[in-house]
């Protein structure tokens, strides 16, 4: 594969994707590729079908119309599940831990879940050594190799957060969707988890639903821009932060 070849290839792409609840359409024909590697932000005002779309996306609902591809494959009628063991991560807006375990114990039943072991759940977690070095690395990745033995239930909300991220990351995936990362963070944690999502290896496509201008502007390649259910513009962060029409239905300017 040359190098142009890897420069157009499409990670995710949605075909005039649509989602209707009765009379209310929530995704209204949005069309959007994100190549391959690329770091694509979602923003648009509450109620504008970011989360709807990222939900078609990942297969929890289905999709109305239109079509789904992942790296070209069309997963359209493919359950999430199906989803993930192609290399579709996720995290969500709330978190979902094992409070009474360690990180390193979340971040191993994480891995367990893609690996035969799954089969053998019963066994005690200590025994699965190699599965506690790769939720070592993946750690390193995100921060919290010095958290790895302590209890989740004690860690920050901020915390919380990177953990997610890191189990998300322990199903290998290439292309990783990110609900809200910053929600309910302080301005430092959000600076920290923003440095953390830019560090991500660019062999790992994201795509970003984020409040918080900042950091979706300063982690985004290009950023797309939801309203009422449809794809309002899309650019560069640049573009995007100086359109006046953006600028209005987002920030209520004008």
């Amino acid at each position: 594969m040359t190098t142009e070849d890897r420069k157009a290839r499409i990670a995710v792409r949605c075909e005039g994707v649509t989602k209707r609840f009765g009379g209310l359409t929530a995704v209204n024909e949005v069309w959007v590729d994100v190549e391959e590697g690329a770091r694509q932000a979602i923003i648009g005002p509450n109620g504008a079908g970011k989360t709807s779309l990222f939900r078609l996306i990942s297969g929890e609902m289905a999709v109305t119309s239109g079509k789904i591809r992942i790296f070209d494959r069309d997963v359209t009628r493919m359950s999430g599940h199906r989803r993930t063991a192609l290399g579709l991560g996720r995290t969500f807006q709330v978190t979902n831990l094992f409070p009474t375990l360690t990180v390193a114990e979340n971040l191993v039943l994480a891995i367990m879940g893609l690996k035969k072991t799954k089969y053998s759940m019963l066994a005690p977690l200590a025994f699965h050594r190699d599965l506690y070095q790769a939720a070592g690395e993946i750690l390193e990745m995100v921060g919290m190799a010095e958290k790895s033995r302590h209890l989740v239930e004690n860690l920050s909300h901020g915390e919380h957060r990177q953990i997610e991220i890191a189990m998300a990351l322990a199903l290998a995936p290439k292309v990783l969707l990110l609900d809200e990362p910053m929600a309910g963070l302080s301005q430092a944690e959000s600076h920290l988890m923003t440095d953390m999502i830019v560090g991500l290896p660019r062999s790992i496509t994201i795509l970003i639903i984020e409040h918080d201008m900042q950091a979706a502007f300063r982690i985004a390649d290009h950023v797309c821009v939801l309203h009422q259910g449809a794809l309002f513009c899309k650019g560069a962060p640049d573009e995007v932060r100086s359109n006046d029409d953006v600028r209005k239905i987002y920030f209520g300017e004008g």
